[in-house]
């Protein structure tokens, strides 16, 4: 039995390596963070562990050779939740400061979309990145040839923010559009139910009809105007 004072705090999962794979993936944790592997549990993964005791030796050689002065490494082993990590991968997407990083992003999207040119787009993103570096106090980190997280130099920062804002707009365009043909389908489907419930079955009849219009039986009603914006019903 677990003590109350850190009940809440765990929760134990039971069963084969693979179920309880399954099971801590139901909480977000990505299972190629966890150094065992195999359907058994039993394979242990070290190439992580050898990489990370690599740059340790190389942390502790640098420290040594500047007499003892751990604050002239400016390279960093562990990001806090605060910082943005410009990598590729789920696991770095569900970080806490990328997650804060989209939804600024979304927030600042119609600003960045209302810049009348190029220069305005890029004074946006350079305001941007101050705000988040001034509210959350965040970095922006990527990894340098020998895995250590390193603050990104301000061009390919500004780059890799632009294109995040680039991506945001796309997607904005595309749910929208997606939104548009949905209300389209929507109208088209109500007013055929209606129809079906009247009993009115639309039909072409080349003597009324023209361009986007029908003809409807039994009250030969003239259909107007687009599926769109509206139905105008004429006698």
């Amino acid at each position: 039995l677990s003590p109350p004072e850190i009940r809440y705090n765990y929760k134990i999962h039971t069963g084969s390596a693979t179920e309880v794979m399954y099971s801590l993936l139901s909480f977000g944790i990505p299972t190629d963070t966890i150094p065992v592997s195999g359907s058994d549990g039993t394979t242990i993964k070290t190439k992580d562990l050898h990489r990370w005791i690599s740059r340790r030796k190389n942390k502790e050689t640098f420290v040594t050779y500047h007499g003892g002065d751990d604050s002239l490494f400016d390279k960093i082993d562990l990001p806090t939740r605060h910082d943005v990590l410009l990598a590729k991968g789920r696991p770095y997407q569900n970080h806490p400061g990328n997650i804060e990083y989209l939804q600024l992003i979304d927030e600042s999207l119609r600003e960045y979309e209302s810049a009348p040119n190029r220069k305005g787009k890029r004074d946006v993103v350079r305001k941007f990145v101050a705000m988040m570096r001034d509210t959350t106090s965040a970095r922006f980190l990527i990894k340098d040839e020998d895995d250590w997280w390193v603050e990104a130099q301000e061009k390919e920062l500004h780059d890799k923010v632009v294109k995040s804002f680039s991506h945001a707009s796309s997607m904005s365009r595309k749910n929208k559009s997606k939104a548009d043909n949905s209300t389209m389908q929507d109208t088209h489907n109500n007013f055929m139910a209606s129809c079906k419930r009247r009993k009115i079955e639309p039909r072409m009849d080349d003597e009324v009809v023209g361009e986007n219009k029908r003809c409807l039986s039994q009250s030969c009603f003239v259909l107007t105007g687009d599926w769109n914006g509206g139905l105008d019903l004429r006698m």
